[in-house]
């Protein structure tokens, strides 16, 4: 066989393989892939709050957990699952390369805690830095309070509706008026005001708040 015929039928195949067909279908395999990796998470997510908002309702009518109740467990159930998930994304190599930033790499789960309470707390007295976190800490417990307010005092379907919607809402105010009026009080650079205006994330923003909307509406009208 003629070594030269052998290199001109591996050529050709190359060419047939990098064919517009063979290039499309390449792109469907990896635009079916990169969906799967979206649609999972999503639906994860999903799952989560139902089971949240229907839990509360649950065990306000059988067992009569108030709002105060709430959010005294929610106060201790958050370090049972939180801790063990840092646990684990610190101690496993795998999980540290794929969840971790590049500067949080450097240092492992008791160091980080020891720089985050020294940035807090200085001679037993909160810095600047703990204040603000403390301030975090006091409005996400409003947010449960009102939360579980709304969803046992009035119909659900509507009070998830308008949740969302003023979720909605809330993203566009921050890029809209935030990041134009006072990027540097929250901290963002320019680089990535010029990420968040590029034509790509504004389509993309238009597009799911227009999905939400609309799931929402037909949530509401079924309901």
């Amino acid at each position: 066989e003629n070594p030269k015929d052998g290199r001109e039928g591996a050529r050709l195949t190359a060419e047939e393989g990098s064919s517009p067909r063979s290039r499309a279908a390449s792109g469907f395999d990896k635009s079916t892939i990169a969906s799967a990796l979206v649609l999972l998470p999503t639906i994860s997510i999903a799952a989560c709050t139902a089971c949240w908002n229907v839990s509360q309702r649950f065990f306000n009518e059988r067992y009569g957990l108030n709002v105060w109740g709430y959010v005294a467990i929610d106060q201790v159930l958050a370090p049972l699952y939180v801790g063990p998930f840092l646990l684990i994304t610190d101690s496993l190599l795998c999980t540290r390369s794929l969840l971790l930033a590049d500067e949080d790499k450097r240092e492992r789960l008791p160091e980080a805690l020891r720089a985050s309470m020294d940035e807090q707390v200085t001679s037993w007295l909160p810095t600047g830095e703990g204040i603000k976190v403390a301030i975090g800490i006091a409005l996400a417990n409003t947010r449960v309070f009102f939360y579980f307010h709304m969803l046992i005092t009035y119909n659900m379907s509507q009070t998830f509706f308008i949740l969302t919607l003023l979720r909605v809402i809330s993203s566009w105010l921050f890029v809209v008026v935030l990041a134009n009026a006072i990027p540097e009080r929250i901290g963002l650079t320019q680089a990535q005001i010029t990420k968040m205006f590029g034509r790509r994330t504004i389509a993309l923003k238009f597009a799911g708040s227009a999905l939400i909307i609309g799931a929402l509406v037909l949530l509401v009208c079924f309901s």
